[in-house]
């Protein structure tokens, strides 16, 4: 059987990641103006024409900016996401994404062929709809790693891991028309997928908000292990495949970013390795039998940036 964590005990260690992350630093930043005067602040944005902060304003918070101009020089305690270079007068950003993150999803191909073969072999229709029902919803965890060429274009690899699995108790004809075998047929699929990837990003709220787009082609590789009564089989091929993400980046910290976004998988199996206690084989499945990957699912996690 292949590894498997389970959806809760990803959300727990996503959780406790955050957590970690998310303990707010205690050094700050600060600006000095022109005239002198010192600004102990906590800055949130730079650009080549203002510096935006936080600074305290008779005990409460508060967001202000000041120009360039009028500022002699500054400094920020964190990884800047954006830092201004006075020397050449432009404005540097962070190069690299890293993402992890995981989530569920459902695959979106139909099971109307093997639910009737399911059927067929003596299961009930409820117990053959719940079977494919479970077998088509699972999660997905992976990471990607962008260079950023451009403010707001970058490229890289995406991988991504899928795992679904499903179990349905009764008997089946052994062949001779007279015995029935009763245990579980059971299926557990892994799909792992690489592929070289593009990824862009806007400000919707400057600072705190981002906009963000993947899309990857790759490779896909795929394992089925079925227990068939008695009988364990092990399927495996591999196809073309496309994985695409949007959605949205919420800023923690200047170099670090909780997102949560759609995403949409495709990939189909057209042919597949066969072993069993008989050996191995190769097979080109028919149309109707090819096993289509396509999956729609939501995902969560943390983007760093540096």
């Amino acid at each position: 059987m292949g590894f498997f964590i389970s959806p809760m005990w990803l959300s727990v260690i996503l959780f406790w990641v955050s957590a970690i992350l998310f303990i707010p630093a205690s050094a700050q930043d600060s600006i000095i103006t022109n005239s002198g005067d010192t600004i102990i602040c906590k800055i949130t944005q730079v650009s080549k024409s203002t510096i935006r902060f936080v600074h305290d304003l008779g005990g409460i918070p508060t967001n202000s900016r000041i120009a360039m101009t009028d500022v002699a020089d500054w400094s920020r305690s964190e990884t800047p996401q954006f830092v201004y270079n006075a020397i050449n007068g432009v404005e540097e950003y962070s190069k690299f994404r890293i993402t992890m993150g995981g989530g569920a999803g459902y695959r979106i191909a139909s099971a109307k062929t093997a639910r009737e073969s399911l059927i067929s072999q003596g299961f009930s229709e409820s117990d053959a709809r719940d079977y494919y029902r479970k077998l088509k919803t699972g999660y997905h965890t992976g990471g990607q790693l962008h260079f950023m060429g451009w403010p707001n274009l970058g490229l890289g690899v995406d991988y991504q891991f899928t795992a679904s699995g499903s179990t349905i108790t009764g008997s089946v004809d052994s062949g001779d028309g007279y015995t029935r075998l009763y245990g579980d047929l059971s299926e557990d699929i892994f799909i792992n997928y690489v592929g070289v990837s593009a990824y862009t990003e806007e400000w919707l709220r400057e600072g705190t908000l981002k906009l963000y787009s993947q899309a990857s082609m790759g490779v896909t590789f795929y394992r089925n292990e079925t227990m068939y009564i008695i009988s364990p089989v092990l399927f495996t091929g591999k196809a073309f495949g496309i994985n695409t993400q949007a959605g949205l980046k919420y800023m923690l910290r200047p170099n670090l970013a909780l997102y949560a976004g759609a995403d949409y998988f495709q990939a189909r199996i057209t042919k597949v390795t066969v072993e069993n206690n008989q050996g191995s084989q190769e097979v080109e499945l028919e149309s109707e039998q090819q096993e289509g990957l396509g999956r729609l699912g939501m995902s969560f996690g943390l983007t760093f940036q540096f």
